[in-house]
């Protein structure tokens, strides 16, 4: 199994030192974007970003990402099998949000515990999940009339 593990433009080092502490992850292909002077670990390819993230995206059966809104909603729309882990070191609960409302809706699988990453990503590699369909929103001209009622 193809295993692509990215956790965006902010360190989530918790979720990196579990998978390199994990067999599976070594038993599997798994390439880790670490961010920022992240954790680097023999085994893997590991980086902190690269211009051709979308190759990683595309070469995975399933990826781990944190719960970032602008990387959920990308992988969503590659169909991409997701395991979404809200980075418990952010100050604020928009991560558990998300990660919840994605997993409640069907879209994806949430660990809220990393202690059930190996199991989650298990389930999510053969697991049906639901489409998302992003709905196009424009309220423009609603707005200009709104502020500009001519």
């Amino acid at each position: 199994m193809n295993i692509f593990v990215t956790v965006g433009t902010t360190r989530f080092d918790s979720l990196v030192k579990r998978v390199a502490q994990d067999p599976f992850f070594y038993e599997n292909e798994c390439t880790i974007q670490v961010g920022p002077g992240g954790l680097l670990y023999d085994g893997f390819e590991v980086f902190e970003y690269t211009d051709r993230i979308n190759e990683y995206y595309e070469r995975a059966d399933v990826v781990v990402t944190h719960a970032g809104a602008g990387s959920i909603y990308h992988l969503l729309g590659l169909k991409k099998s997701l395991v979404i882990v809200p980075n418990s070191d952010r100050m604020d609960n928009h991560q558990y949000d998300i990660a919840t409302f994605m997993q409640t809706n069907g879209y994806a699988l949430s660990v809220f515990n990393l202690d059930r990453l190996t199991e989650a990503v298990q389930t999510a590699a053969r697991a049906t999940f639901r489409p998302f369909e992003r709905k196009v929103f424009f309220a423009g001209a609603d707005i200009l009339d709104f502020v500009d009622p001519k």
